[in-house]
């Protein structure tokens, strides 16, 4: 220490005073990114036709409950592919 003390501790020239900002406005894109993903899924699990309501309302406990694993769990489970082919096998037969 140079005679500044305490002071020049503190406050120096090698010191970023931005960088405490980055991280906060990271971490808010972070949030922002899974709660959005939280949203689309809760959309998509309360659009999902062919899906029977107690399923639907199980999925939707768990986007709620576990955003993150719950959303990932709606993207690639089965329960979502079989509605899009129930509908799909609905549209062909019909005439």
């Amino acid at each position: 220490m140079t005679g500044g003390g305490v002071a020049a501790m503190v406050i120096s020239d090698e010191a970023n005073p931005l960088l405490p900002m980055a991280y906060d406005i990271a971490w808010s894109g972070v949030l922002l990114a899974l709660a959005a993903i939280g949203v689309v899924a809760l959309v998509s699990v309360a659009r999902a036709r062919g899906v029977d309501r107690e399923r639907r309302m199980l999925w939707t406990l768990a986007v709620v409950l576990l955003p993150v694993l719950g959303a990932i769990g709606w993207f690639s489970s089965d329960t979502r592919r079989e509605a899009r082919a129930r509908r799909r096998d609905a549209r062909i037969s019909s005439p």
